[in-house]
């Protein structure tokens, strides 16, 4: 009676730390109904262990140290597959993120290319306006001048 006791308490514990993990986040729903289906079976072992004792001994296991091994070998094998599963998913996952971020830092350096082209062009067109409008009072402009560079010479000479 006391193995009853203590297996149903362990079923019931194990399933409010469940509900509770759930809760806060820390698992998902669907990974949940795993664990939840194996706290009822082992609720169920708990309080029907007569009948289920008669079940193994009418399939050939004479002895209760049998059932458990027979009942945690399978949920040893389902858990594996379950993991295995997940693998696979997380697996299929990151390599759709590892090709997402390498389209995406392909286009900014294309992006960063065009934009420094574009200001290069801005920065000879103000360039080459500033010399025919003032040739004489603003210093030469090179590739290397910058924007700010352009616009406090402007202000000095006005």
């Amino acid at each position: 009676m006391l193995v009853k006791t203590l297996a149903f308490s362990i079923a019931v514990l194990t399933f409010i730390l469940i509900i509770l993990t759930v809760r806060s986040s820390k698992m998902q729903v669907r990974d949940s109904v795993f664990w939840i289906l194996w706290t009822i079976s082992l609720s169920l072992f708990s309080v029907f262990s007569n009948r289920l004792k008669q079940f193994f001994t009418d399939i050939g296991i004479e002895n209760s140290s049998g059932m458990l091994f027979l009942v945690l070998t399978i949920y040893s094998y389902l858990v594996i597959f379950h993991l295995y599963c997940k693998v696979s998913q997380l697996n299929d996952q990151t390599r759709e993120l590892t090709q997402i971020i390498a389209i995406n830092q392909l286009e900014q350096k294309k992006s960063i290319s065009e934009l420094t082209k574009y200001y290069n062009e801005q920065l000879e067109r103000i360039a080459s306006i500033e010399h025919k409008v003032m040739p004489t009072k603003c210093q030469a402009i090179d590739a290397t001048t910058s924007f700010e560079e352009v616009i406090v010479d402007a202000k000095k000479v006005n």
